[in-house]
Order: structure tokens, then C-alpha cells, then sequence
């Protein structure tokens, strides 16, 4: 609680000392002293250096204006018009943002309106004449010291207390003269991955022993390759001010040095995240005595082994991340001890047993993130969770072996904001309590056991939800026909649920659909006429599997979200990886698709877009629409198993994005379209047992797919040259009407099978009758007797009339 304080102390102090700009720009602002013509001209000669400004952020930076100090971005002193602040960091949007629970958050955040924009050139020597500084950002800009290096010379401005030099273009040796700026409180030297530079040299650094000189209380090395400082644990431990150090993606070899003492006891904050090569066990690491910590991450490091039992003992805990890592063992490390956790992330380990036993139980519970997906778990989940975890927010269990029911206590988590427990055996009826959770924003309770009915009372008000799966169970939804739902969803998916045989009415609401499944879900009937208005912004359906008739929808071409090739975009959903800038952490969204003929799993939908058309398998009838062409974005696009007939549109060689193409077992004829060979991205075609006729056009992917594929033209009797070993003749090209005699012949064959196959069964059924039925057999015969004398005597008397009538005449 001392350290928390006094860090709270030093941020009020920072944040008092360099006020906004815009504060001292305000006209008529009393001011003791104007800017100095020594550092007036210092900065106009860094302006100099400064090659890229379109924002305009030193527009005011003007030769003219004798007061520097109304200056965007510069910060002065009161008394004596020293320039004590240069603040020209660039905003990035989602590229630097900060945790809410980070022990010490940057006061110095200040936003502009200047987008992405950032400052291009060098670093001048000038800021030397500035030596009152003590406030330098210059993060996040495209600029360096001479030959892409960080300029060295900062080491001489002796007042610095604040240097952020984060996410720059740096290469080559971080500076070692850094250690001589004795008052320095703050350093961050990191940089993202995902940065606006396209391409970040390498910023390394073999000896750090020169933190040592620096009374530093924040300290982000992360990205800098420190895998040369071997002995990088003995020189931050020399460092005993610090209270955030983070040293993610840092390539460090090792974390169990032997520190003779340990006199990090003020660390609030530590991160050795991305590490991929720590290989020693992680309970011989040196941090585990650290009971001052109140954050501590290890994801994505290949630390192994046992989570030792000193994890218990660190009750100031408030974010553990465990995350992305291999430890293996049976979790016994208990946590019931760690009240003042809020965030717990063990996601993709390989850790078992029954983790719920060994979760914080007080009374004063501020546990707000519990993500435990991808492990082996196993146990039920309590019913104290609502009574014990009341203000959880993220609740992530999937792909693990947790069974038993879903707790009605559930309803009592008011603030829960994802609820994921796919992948599971969880059994038996969904409470309808779940409908009370009115701040829920992801459901996923697909791929378990669940059974029941799934009814209104369910969604009652889930009036925040935006993405809802509950595919894979054994669930009926039954809601009335006039039901309007409270949500807007994003993401739905009711991929093998009983929801027919109507199609659902209720969709018609649902305006802001992006991910559409309802696979094998007992449809049997037309799609609705408001299919394409209602789900314009769609860009993934699958509705196969059902017993969906009649035509395909008119008005193909309104599905603006299949055209193009832009991302996905999920409103109100947190849909990236990272921490947002609320604070709620993300989650890993996917989908499956049927493509390329097999079952694909795409995640991370705003970076990747899975355009997906699917009705196969249903019973649509008459022709593919002209129209569909217009939706160039569809990269998956699968109607195979209907009975469509026409055409293949002659301009689907337009739709630039295809990859997979499933038309098989239709009735479509006609010749394959030569615009097909335009498809440059197509690496899947399936035009199997249908009635196409004519040569098989020749050009682009079709070269290569028929290797493949080799199935991919079968079933149509009509088709010739290559790749099949049919030569054409010239009578065989198709000519015009030619596409009509597939459909007719096929009809005309149908019937003469028929007639014949009739024949033959009715000629041997009397044969048989005749042959072992002697009374039938008698009659039969008595039959054709009586009627041949019949014949007989009707013939001669006829004739002797005939006769005897020619000779009165």
C-alpha cells in the first residue's frame, strides 16, 4: 500500500510539474517570464532537422513569434522561462495504449487530433542548449540521431526526468551516456511489433550495468535485444527505486540468476512476456520473493515446469498472466490467499486438475478476468461464483474438460461482459437466469452437452449482447413468431440447434449481422423476402444442411459487406489482441467454414475477413442470379447438393477474391465459362455431376487445379478436352441452345427406362401367372378361343352379306 501511494505521489508530482500545453498557449495566461532567445533558437534549429510535418504539430513553431513558450508541445517555467517540457509524441491509435491496471500509467497521454500522422527526420544536437529540460517525449515518430541511431548526446541533458523515446526507427546500440542522467525517474525505450514503421531495425544492448547510476521509477526496455546483457537480473537489481519494469520480447536466455540479495522490494510491476527463450523451470526464477508485486506477466515464454507455491504468498497480486506457455503439471499453487486479484490468465497451458478448488474465495473478491481456455481442466462450475465473483467481467473456460450444469447463480454476475465455456462438457438445461445479464457482450456456449429448450426468457435483457453461439448442442430454440429480441448481434451462430422448420422471424431484426450460421438447424422452407435488406452487411452466411427450397434471393448485389475486400468490422465488440483502451482485455474470436471441401477454423476476425457464402446441401431450385457476380469480396462461395439448373454466370470471373468454388451434384448445364481462368486466387473447384457440356477452358488456376482435384469435373458426360482424356470433335462444341438438350435428353432417357423396364416386368408377370396357374391358364386360352370364333363368325357373315348383296346389283 506504501509503494501504491507513493507511486500515486510521483505521477500527481509529474503531471503537476508539465501541464498541457494547451494550458500555457491560452491567451492571456499570466506569465512570469517568456521564452529565452537561446532556447527560442534551440528549437527552431531542431524544427530545421524535421523533414516530414503534414499534421502541421509544428506549425506554430514560428521565427517571428519572440515567445517559444506559446509553442505546440513546449512547456516552460513560470519564474524563469526556462523550456522545462517537450512533448511531440504522435498518436497512434491502438498501437500504444496502457493497461487500467498498470501500477504506473503514463500522465503525460495527451491526444490530438492528428490521426497517424507523425514527424519525419533527426534528432538535433540543439536540444543541448535546452539544459533545463526535463521532460523529453518523442515517441512514436519516424525520427533518429545520425545514421539511424539514438543520439547519445541526450546523456548530457543532466535534468532530465522523464524520457520517452518508445517505438522509434532506432538501430544499432542503445547509448550507454543514457546512465549518466542522474535525476532520471522515467525511461521507455519499447517498441510494438505492430508499430506504423514498416520495418524496425534491431535496437540492442549487451550491458546494462549503467541503470545503476539512475534513481529510475519506470523502466520498458521491451523489444530491445538484451539476449547479449547475461547478466541483465544483477543490474536491474541495482536499481532499488523501481517500480514498474517491463521487459517483454526482450530475447533474455535465462531468469534464474542467483541474486546475492534482492533489493527490488518497491517492484509494483514486472513483465517478462514474449521471451520465447527462457528455458529454465519457472519455479527456479528469482522473482517469486517479490511480494510487493501487484502485476506480474510471463505469457508466451517457454518457462516449464511447476507454478511453485511461493505464488501464494504474494497476496498484493492484482494481474497474473500466465498465458501462452507450456507448464504442464497438475495446478496445486493455490490462490485462495490472493484476494486482491482482479485479472487471473491461464490461457494455452497444459495445466489440470480442479482449478476452482484453488481460486480466491474472500469475502472481499475483486477477481474481474478469469481466463483458463485451452488447458486441461476439469471440476463443475460452483454455484458461489455469483455470491463470491460479483464483479466479474470476463469469465473464459473454453477447451478445457469442465462438466456438470450451468449454475443459475450465473445470473447474479451483473457485470459480466464475456462469457465463454465452449469446448466443454457442460450438460443438462441452460438456466433462463442467464437472460438477466444485462451487460453481457459474448455468449459462447458452443461444442457441449447442453440440452432444453431454449426460450425468450433466455435473451430477456441481454440487451448488450453482440455475439451468441450456441452451436454443437442439443438445444431447441422456441420463441414466439412476434418475438422482437432486446440485442443487436454481430456474431450468430446456432449451427446444429433445432430452430425450424420456419426460418427464424426474428432475424429480420438483426440489421448489423456480420457472421451468420445456422447450419443444420431443421430449416424447411424459403428464405425470407427480406433475407438480403436484413443481412446487407453479412459477410459470412451458412445456412446448409437444411431443407431451404425454392430460388435463390433476387437483389444479390444489396450484400454490400460481401463486396470488396475490406476487414470485418464488429461494432461494440473488443476484437483485437491486446488490452483495449477501457481497460477490458480482448478476446479470440473464430469461425468455421466449409471450404476448399473440408471444415476450416478462421480467428482474429477484424485482421481477416472469411467472406463466405454457404446453402449447400438444401433443395434450391432454378438458376445461380447474374447478380451474384457483383460480389466480389466472396472468397468462399459453396452451393453444391440442390437441384439448381441454368447456367454458370459468364462473368463470375470477376469476382477477384474466389478461392473455393462448390458447385457439384446440381443440374447445371451449358459450358464452363472461359472468365473462370481469371480467377488468379482460386485453389479449390468442384464442378462434379452436373450436366455441363463443351470444351473445358484452358488459362490460369484450371492448369494446375485439375492435379488437385482430379475430381473436380466428374459426372459430366459432355465435357471434353483437356485436362480429361477426351478429345472433341467438331461437332461437339457447344452451339447455341446446345446448353437446353442436357436437361431435355436427361428427361426423354428417364422415361424410356421407365417404358422399357415396364414392359419387361409386366410381360414375365403374366408369363409366370400362365405357366403356374392352370385355371388362369385355361381361361386364358378359352379366352382367345371364344374370341377368335367370335372373329370368325363375325368375318363369314359379314362376307356372305357383302356377297350376296353384290350379286342382286
Amino acid at each position: 500500500m506504501r509503494a501504491t501511494l507513493l507511486l500515486l505521489l510521483v505521477v500527481a508530482s509529474a503531471a503537476a510539474t508539465f501541464s498541457l500545453t494547451a494550458h500555457a498557449a491560452v491567451p492571456g495566461h499570466h506569465r512570469a517570464a517568456s521564452c529565452l532567445p537561446l532556447e527560442r533558437d534551440a528549437l527552431l534549429e531542431f524544427k530545421r532537422g524535421i523533414t516530414g510535418d503534414s499534421a502541421g504539430h509544428l506549425a506554430s513553431w514560428q521565427k517571428g513569434d519572440a515567445d517559444c513558450c506559446r509553442w505546440r508541445g513546449v512547456r516552460c517555467s513560470n519564474k524563469t522561462g526556462h523550456v522545462l517540457g517537450l512533448h511531440l509524441r504522435s498518436v497512434v491509435p491502438s498501437v500504444y495504449t496502457r493497461n487500467m491496471y498498470s501500477a504506473n500509467p503514463d500522465p503525460f497521454q495527451w491526444i490530438d487530433d492528428t490521426g497517424t500522422t507523425v514527424l519525419s527526420g533527426q534528432i538535433s544536437p540543439s536540444l543541448l542548449s535546452l539544459q533545463h529540460l526535463e521532460h523529453l517525449d518523442l515517441s512514436m515518430n519516424n525520427l533518429s540521431g545520425p545514421a539511424g541511431r539514438m543520439p547519445g548526446f541526450l546523456g548530457l541533458l543532466k535534468n532530465l526526468r522523464y524520457l520517452n523515446l518508445s517505438n522509434m526507427p532506432f538501430s544499432g546500440r542503445v547509448p550507454p551516456q543514457l546512465g549518466n542522467l542522474s535525476k532520471l525517474h522515467y525511461l521507455d525505450l519499447s517498441r510494438n511489433d505492430y508499430m506504423f514503421v514498416p520495418s524496425i531495425p534491431n535496437l540492442y544492448s549487451t550491458d546494462i550495468s549503467w541503470l545503476s547510476n539512475l534513481p529510475l521509477r519506470y523502466l520498458d526496455l521491451g523489444s530491445v535485444n538484451l539476449k547479449g546483457a547475461v547478466d541483465w537480473a544483477l543490474a536491474v537489481n541495482m536499481v532499488p527505486s523501481l517500480k514498474v519494469l517491463r521487459l517483454p520480447g526482450c530475447s533474455l536466455i535465462s531468469a534464474n540468476q542467483s541474486l546475492p540479495h534482492l533489493n527490488l522490494t518497491n517492484l509494483v510491476e514486472f513483465s517478462l512476456s514474449l521471451n520465447d527463450q527462457l528455458f529454465n523451470p519457472v519455479a527456479s526464477c528469482w522473482f517469486w520473493n517479490l511480494t510487493s508485486l501487484q502485476h506480474l506477466e510471463l505469457s508466451e515464454t517457454v518457462l516449464h515446469g511447476q507454478i511453485p507455491q511461493a505464488l501464494g504468498g504474494m497476496t498484493s497480486l492484482r494481474v497474473l498472466d500466465f498465458s501462452y506457455n507450456s507448464f504442464q503439471s497438475i495446478m496445486t499453487a493455490s490462490m485462495s490467499n490472493l484476494c486482491n486479484l482482479e485479472i487471473l490468465d491461464l490461457t494455452y497451458n497444459k495445466l489440470s486438475g480442479n482449478i476452482m478448488e484453488l481460486l480466491p474465495q474472500c469475502t472481499t473478491n475483486k477477481l474481474k478476468e478469469l481466463r483458463l481456455s485451452q488447458n486441461n481442466f476439469t471440476g463443475v462450475l460452483p454455484n458461489w461464483i455469483g455470491r463470491l465473483w460479483p464483479s466479474l467481467l470476463v469469465l473464459e473456460l473454453h477447451g478445457n474438460q469442465f462438466n456438470g450444469y450451468v449454475p443459475y447463480e450465473i445470473g447474479m454476475l451483473n457485470n459480466l461482459f464475456i462469457f465463454d465455456i465452449s469446448h466443454n462438457q457442460f450438460d443438462g438445461p441452460l438456466p433462463t437466469e442467464i437472460g438477466m445479464l444485462n451487460n453481457l457482450n459474448i455468449m459462447d456456449l458452443s461444442r457441449n452437452n447442453l440440452t432444453g429448450v431454449i426460450t425468450h426468457q433466455h435473451f430477456a435483457n441481454l440487451t448488450s449482447l453482440t455475439v451468441v453461439d450456441l452451436s454443437d448442442n442439443f438445444l431447441k430454440i422456441v420463441v414466439d413468431p412476434g418475438w422482437l429480441p432486446p440485442f443487436t448481434l454481430a456474431h450468430a451462430s446456432f449451427a446444429s440447434c433445432q430452430m425450424g422448420p420456419l426460418f427464424p422471424a426474428w432475424l429480420h431484426t438483426q440489421a448489423d449481422i456480420i457472421y451468420l450460421n445456422l447450419s443444420s438447424a431443421s430449416i424447411v422452407d424459403r428464405l425470407p423476402h427480406w433475407f438480403v435488406t436484413s443481412f446487407s452487411k453479412a459477410g459470412s452466411v451458412d445456412i446448409s444442411n437444411n431443407g431451404i427450397k425454392g430460388p435463390l434471393p433476387q437483389h444479390l448485389s444489396n450484400l454490400t459487406g460481401m463486396k470488396g475486400l475490406s476487414s470485418i468490422d464488429y461494432p461494440s465488440m473488443t476484437m483485437f489482441k491486446g488490452d483495449s483502451e477501457d481497460g477490458r482485455r480482448s478476446t479470440d474470436m473464430n469461425l468455421s467454414v466449409i471450404t476448399k471441401g473440408q471444415q476450416l477454423y478462421y480467428m482474429d476476425l477484424q485482421f481477416y475477413a472469411m467472406v463466405s457464402i454457404d446453402l449447400s446441401r438444401n433443395r434450391l431450385t432454378g438458376g445461380i442470379p447474374r447478380e451474384i457476380t457483383a460480389l466480389d469480396g466472396i472468397i468462399n462461395l459453396n452451393l453444391s447438393w440442390n437441384h439448381l439448373s441454368g447456367k454458370i454466370p459468364d462473368k463470375i470471373g470477376v469476382m477477384n477474391a474466389l478461392e473455393s468454388l462448390d458447385l457439384k451434384e446440381n443440374k447445371i448445364y451449358g459450358d464452363i465459362p472461359q472468365s473462370l481462368t481469371n480467377l488468379t486466387y482460386l485453389s479449390y473447384l468442384d464442378l462434379s455431376y452436373n450436366n455441363l457440356t463443351g470444351r473445358i477452358p484452358s488459362g490460369g488456376q484450371l492448369d494446375t487445379l485439375y492435379m488437385q482435384h482430379p475430381f473436380m469435373y466428374d459426372g459430366n458426360i459432355g465435357l471434353c478436352g483437356k485436362p480429361l482424356h477426351k478429345n472433341c470433335s467438331d461437332n461437339s462444341e457447344p452451339k447455341h441452345g446446345d446448353y437446353m438438350i442436357g436437361e431435355h435428353d436427361s428427361v426423354v432417357m428417364s422415361f424410356s427406362y421407365g417404358l422399357g423396364i415396364g414392359y419387361v416386368v409386366g410381360f414375365w408377370l403374366v408369363f409366370c401367372i400362365l405357366l403356374f396357374k392352370k385355371s388362369w391358364r385355361v381361361a386364358y386360352f378359352s379366352l382367345f378361343d371364344k374370341a377368335h370364333d367370335e372373329v370368325y363368325v363375325f368375318v363369314t357373315v359379314t362376307w356372305a352379306r357383302l356377297a350376296q348383296k353384290e350379286t342382286t346389283n
